[in-house]
């Protein structure tokens, strides 16, 4: 069946319009995460409901991601094919994780930041290996976010009782491991005549309270934009980055809290046959948002940020993040 060209064409008519409208779904989710009656003690959900649930989940994820596939007319980086956005292996792979998620956040805060880290994995590694543009594993990832958001809603209507409420947590600012996925929005090319359109980064960043709103933080990531010409796409500029600086944040009343950092560091790029790069770059970034803590060692939340990149020009980006931390 098809959609009416004109609901295609409001939807789909550019990156941002697709991207903006299915992270925004996934950001409204992230708070329901696990969530039902707040006065009930956690108990693990019975068989039936996990099957309910979950199956939900992965038909919901085939039948958006084959939808959008079918729907939106993407040819892919390396010319295989016209269907490349959204990512299927992302989308599956987010999904999958969000059901590891729902299951087993209650036991170690660590099964849902390895899940972020396996689906962020699969998502760079269809990027990097030229299959995938950053913006098709983007839609990949929320897509896989909102389907399994909307199959836990399924399973809380047909078993409403199997899953209670979240664990006492406080807001406590605690040390921790953040698992980030964010979308990069840029202002700015890399060289002279160039462009780059949206991209997309995955990082892991140790953060270490010193007072009662700063501390350290430390940070590992991977980065990579499409940069096109007039003349067309050109390559991927790819980057792996470490830097450090500030964390900011605080303990708060309830399950919200804020969270922020300024972060300097340098990029080893990589790839970018046909772009004019250095070797090395320097990196600035800033961010700020609010974690939401379901357990006492685990928190989701999102962040928006600002993000540099002194390369031939300065590649100045917007970004979107969502964060998984993990406390101990």
């Amino acid at each position: 069946m098809q959609l009416p060209e004109r609901v295609v064409a409001f939807y789909f008519q550019t990156d941002m319009h697709r991207l903006l409208l299915l992270i925004l779904m996934a950001i409204v989710a992230i708070p329901r995460l696990a969530a039902a009656e707040p006065d009930s003690v956690r108990r693990h959900a019975p068989v039936r409901a996990v099957v309910a649930s979950a199956g939900s989940a992965l038909v919901i994820n085939a039948a958006l991601t084959e939808l959008l596939k079918a729907t939106v007319d993407e040819r892919r980086p390396d010319g295989r094919g016209s269907d490349s956005w959204p990512s299927r292996h992302t989308s599956w792979a987010f999904t999958v994780a969000s059901v590891l998620s729902h299951e087993l956040y209650d036991r170690s805060p660590w099964w849902v930041a390895g899940a972020h880290v396996a689906a962020d994995a699969v998502a760079m590694q269809r990027v990097l290996g030229g299959r995938h543009y950053p913006k098709d594993v983007l839609g990949g990832a929320a897509v896989g976010l909102v389907s399994a958001e909307l199959g836990y809603m399924v399973g809380r209507l047909v078993f409403p009782r199997s899953y209670p409420g979240l664990p006492e947590a406080s807001s406590d600012w605690l040390p921790g491991i953040d698992v980030t996925t964010a979308a990069l929005f840029p202002l700015s090319g890399p060289a002279p005549h160039m462009s780059a359109r949206t991209g997309v980064m995955t990082a892991l960043r140790l953060s270490l309270p010193m007072a009662e709103w700063w501390g350290v933080a430390v940070q590992t990531d991977l980065r990579s934009m499409p940069v096109y010409t007039g003349g067309g796409y050109v390559d991927m500029a790819d980057g792996w980055g470490i830097s450090a600086g500030m964390a900011l944040g605080a303990s708060a009343d309830g399950r919200w809290s804020p969270s922020g950092r300024v972060m300097l560091g340098v990029v080893r790029n990589f790839h970018m046959s046909g772009v004019p790069h250095p070797g090395w770059s320097f990196s600035l970034e800033a961010a700020g948002g609010a974690m939401y803590r379901l357990t006492p060692q685990l928190a989701v939340g999102v962040e928006g940020g600002y993000l540099c990149q002194v390369m031939r020009s300065t590649v100045n980006a917007l970004s979107l993040s969502i964060v998984t931390r993990a406390c101990f």
